[in-house]
């Protein structure tokens, strides 16, 4: 049984054996892409033949647990390797596409763990399900009209810190609800906690109450004269 993603590319609905690289200092959701510098023979091994054999991992967001625990712990963002390209025999730059979000089934005995001598994230394997975003039948809220909320709230932001709202004014619009949300989380300023707790969530509604809130919040410590950064994320996929 297989899905069509987006960009043409067809995601198995369980990827049986598929690396999973656990971030410390980012993070990757579905509809982003996010370009990541590795190093270490084994990694770029592993990255490489990732690239030839449909190009297919998953990204997850490190926490203190060496255990997948909790349906929190064990989400992932499926993706797809668009670019790898070798600098340096033992060096390689990648841009990793978020397709889906996923679930960890199983994780096999005998991978990295993520201590290996060379610099990096760590890493291992998995048996992962891809989880497609859930959009009740019968919404508790109007979607329309929060998706204009989110934006409005997201451009007061973007104006306030670094100046520049026009940045999402046409590529925001009309984009389905659980899509507008994964492209503003990673522009926000997330522990690691929220960060995970949003790639677990695939119910756009549930995410969408949990984006506005950390929308507001930070708009709230900013014109309460905390200092916070926001950045734009370096690319998206639109």
């Amino acid at each position: 049984m297989s899905r069509t993603a987006e960009f043409g590319t067809t995601l198995p609905k369980v990827l049986e054996e598929a690396p999973v690289l656990r971030l410390t200092d980012r993070f990757l959701l579905p509809h982003n892409l996010l370009p990541l510098q590795f190093s270490g023979r084994k990694r770029v091994q592993l990255l490489q033949s990732a690239s030839k054999q449909g190009g297919w991992l998953a990204v997850a967001v490190a926490g203190d647990d060496s255990v997948l625990a909790d349906s929190v712990s064990r989400a992932v963002c499926i993706a797809r390797v668009e670019v790898c390209q070798p600098i340096e025999s033992a060096r390689v730059v990648v841009i990793l596409r978020g397709v889906s979000r996923g679930y960890v089934l199983a994780d096999f005995e005998g991978c990295s763990g993520g201590r290996e001598a060379d610099d990096g994230p760590p890493h291992w394997y998995a048996r992962i399900e891809a989880r497609p975003d859930f959009y009740a039948r019968h919404p508790v809220i109007d979607r329309v009209h929060r998706a204009h909320e989110l934006i409005a709230l997201f451009r007061q932001l973007l104006s306030e810190t670094i100046g520049v709202p026009f940045l999402y004014q046409f590529t925001m619009e009309n984009l389905p609800l659980g899509e507008l949300c994964d492209l503003m989380a990673p522009a926000l300023v997330l522990d690691r906690s929220t960060r995970r707790e949003l790639l677990a969530e695939c119910d756009v509604d549930l995410r969408s109450d949990r984006v506005l809130e950390l929308l507001r919040g930070q708009l709230r410590q900013l014109r309460a004269g905390r200092s916070i950064q926001i950045s734009p994320p370096l690319f998206s996929a639109n």
